[in-house]
């Protein structure tokens, strides 16, 4: 089976930049391109491709899995993806190049493993769409739906951790490979998304309205903890706030725990703080819905301002959390 052009960001998402012929503007490392169609952007060969792991990606995997996976409903959930990729190493490793298999079997073969992480993604952003739709026209109750709000916290999990930027800083650390990496960033996902949602379900939500001149944007690392490493304290061990732009006039973020969002609607210069995350934390990508939100949000870019001041402590409403292991 031949090289297939996957995309790194859904290409669902991104069309929500676009104007009525359907394309978008984007910035490559600065440099502001287009318009063009969605599908031309974004995009990597065999991205999802099940990758071959060297002996000392196996070790630093089955580590992290014993050491940093805390919440116990991801543990089993992380064991199941090592234990894939382990699996899919193998056949690649041991069974396709056997001279036993035939040429017509080492390509079906072949195939099935390509299809595989592009299926389950597939999947996962068939269903993530459904519920983004709701929350455009600012329906957060969809989250409250135990089924729909795992399935749309797997999303996000997932794309917090798969894109290309993510990989190129985990094996730029010298312990794993590339493909060492991508299922490094699937089992931090897992966690993530368990942290989320099993260990503090019925959690509340915002979805953010932008009625300003400046829309918000988005990039090709589109969700992001805005209460990341540059604060000024590092954030506890289940203290994340996602924030994730819906569209150019909508947001969702995800507030810490016991904490709420203060604010629906967002002002100019909640817009700006919160385009200046987003450019942060983008690899190479940014996409806008016009030049100057570009322009104007490659000028910001930089070290983006605190966020902490924008939650305030929540009292009451809140459910019993998932006991956590240690």
């Amino acid at each position: 089976m031949t090289a297939r052009t996957q995309h790194t960001v859904p290409q669902w998402y991104i069309k929500k930049w676009g104007d009525e012929d359907g394309r978008v503007l984007f910035s490559r490392n600065g440099k502001i391109l287009g318009p063009t169609k969605p599908r031309r952007i974004l995009a990597r060969r065999d991205f999802y491709e099940s990758p071959v792991l060297t002996v000392q990606d196996i070790a630093v995997l089955s580590t992290f899995v014993a050491e940093h996976v805390t919440s116990k409903n991801a543990r089993p959930m992380a064991e199941a993806i090592l234990e894939g990729a382990l699996f899919h190493s193998t056949l690649k490793t041991l069974v396709l190049p056997s001279p036993h298999l035939g040429e017509k079997e080492k390509k079906l073969l072949s195939g099935a493993l390509k299809d595989n992480e592009e299926r389950r993604l597939a999947k996962s952003e068939d269903k993530a769409k459904t519920i983004a739709d709701r929350l455009m026209v600012g329906d957060a109750d969809v989250l409250v739906k135990s089924k729909s709000a795992l399935n749309f916290f797997e999303f996000l999990g997932d794309l917090a951790f798969r894109g290309q930027g993510i990989r190129s800083r985990i094996a730029q650390t010298d312990l794993m490979s590339e493909g060492g990496a991508a299922i490094l960033a699937r089992i931090a996902s897992a966690n993530t998304t368990c942290v989320l949602f099993f260990d503090r379900l019925g959690h509340p939500v915002t979805i953010l309205r932008n009625e300003t001149e400046r829309r918000f944007v988005t990039s090709d690392n589109p969700v992001v903890n805005i209460l990341g490493p540059q604060e000024e304290r590092v954030p506890e061990d289940d203290e994340y706030a996602l924030y994730f732009p819906l569209s150019p006039s909508r947001a969702l973020i995800v507030p810490p725990w016991k904490q709420r969002f203060t604010s629906e609607t967002a002002t100019e210069e909640l817009v700006a703080s919160l385009n200046a995350w987003i450019a942060n934390n983008a690899h190479e990508t940014l996409v806008g819905r016009c030049r100057a939100d570009l322009t104007v949000t490659l000028n910001d870019a930089g070290t983006p301002p605190p966020m902490r001041t924008w939650f305030e402590e929540r009292s009451s409403g809140l459910r019993p959390r998932v006991k956590r292991t240690s």
